[in-house]
């Protein structure tokens, strides 16, 4: 039987700003609630398809796993649709998946777009 472990604190060398949507103001303007999380491993990818002769790469995605052992703040509910800033760009989340390791919950991972 093979054990996994946790990467080092130093591998998840990344910082994001999470904002969630609380509510509205009188005039109809979203609330938003502010969360730097870090340290995270923010992975950038391309979504690439092909289907005969055409070929699409889509707009950049990326995954982002936030690791509960390192993280020192409370870890919000992610939820589809709140927004993402890394590096001073904008993602938006498409999904939130619980990470595992040998059955124990160690964190989240994150798709954004």
């Amino acid at each position: 039987m093979s054990h996994y472990r946790l990467p080092p604190k130093n591998a998840f060398c990344h910082e994001i700003v999470y904002r969630e949507v609380t509510g509205e103001d009188d005039w109809g303007k979203p609330i938003e609630e502010t969360t730097v999380i870090k340290p995270v491993w923010f992975n950038r990818a391309t979504l690439f398809s092909r289907s005969g002769n055409n070929a699409t790469a889509e707009a950049p995605r990326a995954s982002i796993t936030i690791p509960f052992k390192f993280v020192l703040t409370e870890i919000p509910a992610f939820k589809t649709g709140d927004k993402i800033t890394f590096e001073d760009e904008e993602y938006t989340v498409l999904l939130s998946k619980p990470l595992y390791l040998e059955g124990k919950l160690i964190g989240h991972r994150l798709e954004v777009k």
